[in-house]
């Protein structure tokens, strides 16, 4: 994972993929923005992108207070382009994405793969489930930052003074 680059020391790009980019992948990326920390983007993308989000899922975020403003399904390929923002670390958010996508990312990103227990007790298309999948990525993506954070500090004592 390259943490730091010309212009840009302080900000990293984080991808997080799904299946289609309609729930959970939009939710990890709405827990990410929610965390405030200006020096990481968090960026969801599907293997292959869904028509639209799913509404319980748009729903369910408001309901938690967290802001799902621009969040809608994206192809992963989409950030292989260029003048696309550079990522640094690709979460994959299931075993099938993990299988599926190509690494034909720009740089060279870190790859992670979460996979998360299947939510049984709630159909998938209530409001319930998205709760538990919102349960289940708030702590791993707040460790990801936390992870980020000490990485980026390391990354940023390693580099040499302007007077050197």
């Amino acid at each position: 994972m390259s943490v730091s680059r010309p212009n840009e020391v302080s900000r990293l790009g984080v991808l997080f993929v799904c299946e289609n980019n309609a729930r959970r992948s939009l939710i990890a990326e709405a827990l990410m923005r929610d965390q405030c920390a200006s020096w990481v983007r968090g960026f969801s993308a599907g293997i292959r992108a869904a028509d639209h989000a799913d509404l319980r899922a748009m729903s369910t975020l408001g309901l938690a207070g967290l802001d799902n403003t621009g969040l809608w399904p994206k192809a992963w390929d989409g950030f292989c382009r260029p003048h696309q923002p550079i990522i640094d670390v690709v979460v994959m958010l299931d075993f099938n994405s993990d299988l599926s996508l190509p690494r034909e990312f720009p740089g060279t990103p870190e790859y992670r793969t979460w996979t998360g227990p299947r939510i049984k007790g709630f159909p998938m298309e209530s409001h319930s489930h998205v709760w538990e999948e919102i349960k289940w990525l708030r702590p791993k993506v707040n460790a990801l930052i936390d992870d980020l954070s000490a990485m980026r500090e390391i990354s940023l004592s390693r580099q040499p003074l302007a007077a050197e």
